[in-house]
């Protein structure tokens, strides 16, 4: 049950909400801010912010509250923004049109820095906040922006659009992370997991998350010129030896490309999760808890959902007696829920919060879902982690017990956990359903009827991760140790008591196959041993080579440990950069034929790791983009961080000037980072920013042939709404609409930049 505390009817849809330290900020659907109390929602103030306009749509996204009360909203059948500073009074910021058509979307970021419009032209364009400075313009959709939102740290942002595709962006470096698609438009996008992951819901009542953790594969220009090479000679032969139909298609051609889009969908499907239909209403708002582990989903009727994040299931509803619920937004002790009829409500979502984590600290599951029961809430309480951490530990108590055949015992002991989460069910009951087999297992055990029981663990891999199946393995291995100890002694008496020793195992197929190995080849293994422990390992592999039965022998893990140990110091030796004690590790590495591409491998990266930190010892930063930028896994880590910290120490000057509207001072001060690919969209902003406000500063120049000069820009840039607000504000309104617009490149080669943009009549330098 979630108890409705306070209420409140507001005089249009609730649309936005932002809490301050006494009072909460709501903007409504008619144009209201409405100025609450936090604790019982009293009215204290409200004002009327537009008195003519047309009231937004009430499931809009169109307005937006910051947290130290700025205030964000468009003006609904017009391309006007309208941005609201809320100190004494009211300070307004008509915001430049940007936009052709209406302003679908607003959002500032956490911090309200920053903002973000999106329109229904498609287009989404970032501002700094103070002053509502263009900062930037997001590749534009076909169709209108649905959604946008920012992820905690700022570092990046996610817009949606009404064509289904979802877009993640990297803030910094003003450049595309991800894209995918949705089978209907989303209305609500939200970051979680420390800004990891993004969860979409859609029209078509689906849930999705996207992984941005999750990398791609990136193939060198070196591989691909080696992949096409043979492809290429194979055309040239075809079309020396043969005529080729003009029209028939290159089956080569075509295989390699299903191959590439079949690689393509399989890292997708890695990195997308998907539930359609979740939902038996339209999903509208998505407010994601602290801990990442629970979304709450609003919809169109009065229902809100509490969605388990890892599995995309819906754990608890909630109803309400209004509908249409419009906005959701979670505060350290309340939850505010919105709707379209202007009813705003406030739940508190700690109620008995202290009995739940004092359950919880007593490992009382069962009380704590009883807790939840009573306040569904409770879900997104940090003390929920408890689950989550607890599990594993009774999954694998509850697996014992399995394996006693104590199965009700079991049910007991995952039922608080199983109840309400179909991921802890499924992975239970991965067990409980073979608890048949298990018991065969343990059956087999018991009566010594090894054979049987390493067939029936073949047959159900579940087995192999039972206590029992360990202790069994453990059992073999001493008899095994003890074997060869007997059969090392050389006595006739001895070699007979192994045989009888390891006579239980002997119809076990891989078991037996070692143990006549043993039986026939007992020096070999005592020569194993030596040479482990006087550390040859290359003769011990070259052993292993000539004899592989040696590789089912206990010994052999023993050495794979070792390695692994190896390789952890390797990487302890890495991060303090002792690079040449890492590789002198990494060099034994190369004698442990399991690690020996990793140990090449290593070396290779490590190499380049040191010259990477050279060559920003040295200053020599463009080769170390170069180098970072073909090695991605230079980019993580401390040292490439301190090489950005360097460029938006350099970049922050390039902006001064561009403000300044010096582009020749920008390209001057900006020079060893023209080439660095790295930089190129924020270069790339910078040099729009230098030349507009160069065209806007040279105004009241009569020499200046301004329709070539708008032509060069355009060359460079498109014709693009940046240009079209500074031909409005400097009145060549005119020669812009004549222009015709120019398919340009993403991508904008540092030789296309010019010192000016500025181009002068024709003659004027003679008269």
């Amino acid at each position: 049950m979630i108890e409705v505390v306070n209420e409140i009817k507001c005089r249009g849809s609730i649309l936005s909400i932002g809490l301050g330290a006494k009072n909460i900020f709501v903007l409504d659907a008619g144009y209201h801010l409405n100025v609450l109390s936090s604790r019982n929602l009293t009215p204290l103030k409200t004002f009327l912010l537009e008195k003519k306009a047309k009231p937004l749509h009430q499931f809009s996204n169109a307005m937006c509250v910051g947290s130290t009360k700025e205030l964000l909203y468009s003006v609904n059948e017009t391309e006007k923004t309208v941005h609201l500073t809320l100190t004494k009074g009211l300070e307004r910021h008509e915001i430049n049109q940007w936009h052709n058509g209406d302003v679908n979307c607003v959002k500032f970021s956490p911090s309200t820095d920053f903002y973000i419009t999106g329109g229904a032209d498609g287009r989404s364009h970032l501002f700094k906040t103070d002053g509502d400075v263009w900062l930037n313009s997001y590749e534009p959709r076909p169709d209108y922006v649905s959604a946008i939102t920012f992820s905690d740290d700022e570092s990046k942002v996610v817009l949606a659009s009404f064509d289904g595709v979802v877009s993640i962006y990297d803030i910094e470096r003003n450049a595309k992370l991800h894209s995918f698609q949705c089978e209907s438009v989303a209305e609500d996008v939200a970051f979680f997991e420390e800004g990891t992951k993004v969860c979409v819901v859609t029209r078509e009542r689906s849930i999705y998350t996207f992984d941005l953790s999750i990398k791609e594969e990136k193939v060198t220009q070196e591989a691909e010129e080696q992949k096409e090479q043979p492809q290429q000679q194979e055309k040239d032969k075809k079309e020396a030896s043969s005529e080729v139909k003009e029209n028939k298609p290159n089956e080569q051609d075509a295989k390699e490309k299903e191959e590439n889009q079949e690689e393509n969908d399989n890292t997708l499907h890695k990195r997308v999760k998907v539930v359609k239909n979740a939902f038996e209403e339209w999903p509208t708002t998505i407010a994601v808890g602290e801990q990442g582990l629970f979304a709450l989903v609003g919809t169109k009727k009065n229902r809100v959902h509490i969605i388990y994040l890892k599995t995309l299931q819906i754990i608890k509803s909630v109803s309400f007696e209004n509908q249409g619920v419009s906005h959701l937004k979670l505060g350290d002790e309340s939850l505010y829920v919105g709707f379209a009829d202007g009813s705003l409500f406030r739940v508190e979502r700690n109620v008995l919060a202290d009995e739940f984590k004092e359950a919880l600290d007593k490992d009382n599951f069962s009380e704590a879902n009883l807790l939840i029961e009573k306040n569904e809430l409770l879900c997104l309480n940090k003390a929920y982690l408890k689950f989550e951490t607890s599990w594993p530990i009774v999954l694998q108590e509850a697996v014992d017990l399995i394996e006693q055949n104590k199965l009700e015992e079991a049910d007991a002991k995952v039922k608080p956990f199983i109840v309400s989460n179909k991921l802890y069910s499924e992975e239970y009951l991965q067990y409980f359903s073979n608890h048949k087999d298990i018991k065969n297992f343990i059956d087999y055990v018991n009566v010594k009827n090894y054979a049987e029981a390493y067939a029936a663990a073949e047959l159900n891999p579940e087995i192999e991760k039972l206590h029992a199946y360990q202790k069994l393995e453990e059992h073999w291995q001493i008899v095994f140790k003890r074997a060869k100890e007997l059969i090392s002694s050389g006595v006739y008496d001895d070699s007979l008591k192994a045989e009888k020793l390891m006579q239980p195992f002997m119809k076990v197929p891989k078991k037996k196959k070692l143990s006549l190995h043993l039986i026939a080849n007992g020096a070999v293994f005592e020569k194993a041993e030596a040479l482990v422990k006087q550390k040859q390992f290359k003769a011990y592999f070259g052993l292993v080579k000539k004899y592989p039965f040696l590789e089912d022998v206990a010994l052999y893990q023993k050495v794979i440990n070792y390695a692994e140990t190896i390789y952890e110091k390797v990487i302890e030796l890495e991060h303090v950069k002792e690079f040449d004690k890492a590789i002198y590790l990494l060099e034994t590495l190369i004698f442990f034929p399991p690690f020996r591409e990793l140990a090449k491998n290593s070396i290779a990266k490590i190499k380049t790791y040191s010259e990477f930190v050279k060559k920003i010892a040295a200053s020599e930063y463009v080769q170390a983009y170069n180098m970072a930028d073909q090695n991605p896994y230079l980019q993580v880590g401390e040292d490439f961080v301190a090489l950005k910290e360097i460029f938006k120490t350099t970049y922050e000057l390039a902006e001064k000037k561009a403000e300044l509207g010096k582009p020749s001072a920008v390209l001057e001060t900006l020079d060893i980072y023209l080439k660095v690919d790295y930089w190129s969209q924020k270069i790339k902003n910078v040099m729009q920013k230098a030349y507009l406000n160069e065209m806007e500063m040279n105004v009241d120049n009569t020499d200046i042939d301004w329709t070539t000069t708008f032509e060069t820009y355009v060359n460079i840039f498109g014709k693009n709404m940046q240009l079209q607000q500074v031909a409005k504000e400097i009145h060549k309104t005119a020669i812009f609409e004549r222009l015709e617009d120019v398919e340009v490149d993403e991508e904008i080669p540092s030789s296309s930049y010019v010192h000016s943009i500025l181009v002068e009549m024709a003659g004027t330098e003679e008269s």
